[in-house]
């Protein structure tokens, strides 16, 4: 039998039999035996992989989550942006603000103006701008 790296600093390792030496060996902690069988090595390393999947999958739903997130405030910030420049997508928007079914919701948009009264034609693209035809 090897001896034990934990000699050095007073612990001891027994076989519990000598038919047991290479399948179960006590390690002698304070008292205590601390048995530790190959099936229960197997499960600990099985419950240490089941933890890192268990991580990974947490990471991917916060990644997951996050890019759901930006994506709104990147098509709201758009909507926004377009409602505040056309009469139609302001009335659009107002609508999906009254049709909020939380309050808390519709105060986040109390004193927002949509399209102001003098700007009521739709926004031209870009490749229309410059055509005179």
């Amino acid at each position: 039998m090897r001896p034990c790296p934990l000699q050095a600093y007073g612990y001891t390792l027994k076989p519990i039999s000598y038919k047991d030496t290479f399948a179960k060996s006590v390690l002698c902690i304070g008292g205590f035996d601390l048995a530790e069988t190959e099936l229960e090595r197997a499960e600990k390393r099985y419950a240490q992989a089941k933890a890192r999947l268990q991580g990974l999958r947490n990471r991917e739903a916060v990644k997951q989550r996050k890019l759901d997130t930006r994506r709104k405030v990147i098509l709201g910030g758009a909507l926004l942006d377009l409602a505040e420049r056309d009469d139609t997508a302001a009335q659009m928007v107002d609508r999906l603000i009254r049709n909020l079914p939380r309050e808390h919701d519709q105060k986040a948009f109390d004193g927002w103006e949509g399209a102001s009264p003098s700007d009521t034609t739709s926004p031209s693209l870009p490749s229309e701008a410059g055509n005179t035809e």
